[in-house]
């Protein structure tokens, strides 16, 4: 049944593992899928860590694993903005995982309205009125608004 199928892409909190649990056969499965040349990944909508500390996290849960096997939000609105507003400067209402993904993409990062080219909208726990401030002057002047995703099931 398996056998036309290339590749994997697994859900990583929820799915692979809960905080720091891993389920019971995770490590496994991919285990077994790895042997038998299938390609697997994970994905995370989480855009509060790195792709890295993704991949650290599963290694230390017992499942060998590269950045390189690792998307995460993050990653995909650095990927989106790279290929359609390569210059932009940009504003992160976001957690430092997800800046430092932009800037490791060659995004300028600013706060001035007037510069702002992008206003791009993740989680961000630190969330404040300068923040909203800042977004709502730089839209009004012409920014575009670029989100990650909603994350409805996150309890804080």
């Amino acid at each position: 049944m398996l056998s036309g199928l290339k590749g994997f892409i697994f859900d990583l909190d929820g799915t692979i593992y809960i905080d720091n649990k891993l389920f019971d056969g995770a490590a496994e499965l991919i285990e077994k899928l790895r042997t038998s040349g299938k390609k697997v990944l994970f994905l995370s909508n989480k855009p509060i860590s790195t792709r890295e500390n993704y991949a650290i996290k599963l290694n230390k849960l017992g499942i060998k694993t590269s950045i390189d096997e690792v998307i995460n939000s993050s990653y995909v609105l650095a990927a989106y903005l790279k290929r359609n507003f390569p210059d932009a400067k940009i504003f992160p209402i976001a957690e430092q995982p997800m800046i430092d993904e932009l800037i490791s993409n060659g995004f300028s990062i600013v706060d001035d309205p007037q510069q702002v080219d992008i206003v791009a909208i993740a989680m961000d726990r630190d969330f404040d009125y300068r923040k909203l401030n800042i977004a709502y002057q730089s839209a009004i002047r012409g920014a575009k608004l670029i989100a990650t995703n909603p994350d409805k099931t996150l309890i804080t």
